[in-house]
């Protein structure tokens, strides 16, 4: 758990917007979720949908298209199976292609203002 992540995902993420034009919660509570699993510099997140089902409350379906629209948006991106693979040894355990990600991109700053 990383309380700059989680930082980050509450407080400065831009969140895509709903039909209405405002930052989508969906898609905040999915990221803060991503983020509960980050590091500091925020890699490394790659809890699966499941958790992020629990987690929220939010059906599977609405929690994978959040995942999209974060994608999407530049906000997340995908993990390295690489980093994956070595971290989770039992492959049965290991993410399918696509369903695992990791918080902000690398150019955003963490920098209080």
């Amino acid at each position: 758990m990383s309380v700059e992540a989680i930082s980050w995902a509450l407080n400065l993420a831009p969140v895509p917007a709903d039909r209405r034009g405002q930052p989508s919660s969906a898609c905040k509570f999915v990221l803060v979720g991503l983020a509960n699993h980050a590091g500091p510099d925020g890699s490394g997140a790659f809890p699966s949908v499941a958790t992020l089902v629990r987690y929220t409350g939010l059906s599977e379906r609405t929690v994978r298209t959040c995942l999209d629209r974060l994608e999407a948006g530049g906000i997340i991106r995908p993990c390295d199976p690489d980093l994956v693979a070595a971290r989770i040894k039992r492959a049965d355990r290991r993410p399918k292609a696509g369903t695992w990600t990791s918080p902000w991109p690398a150019t955003t700053s963490m920098s209080p203002a």
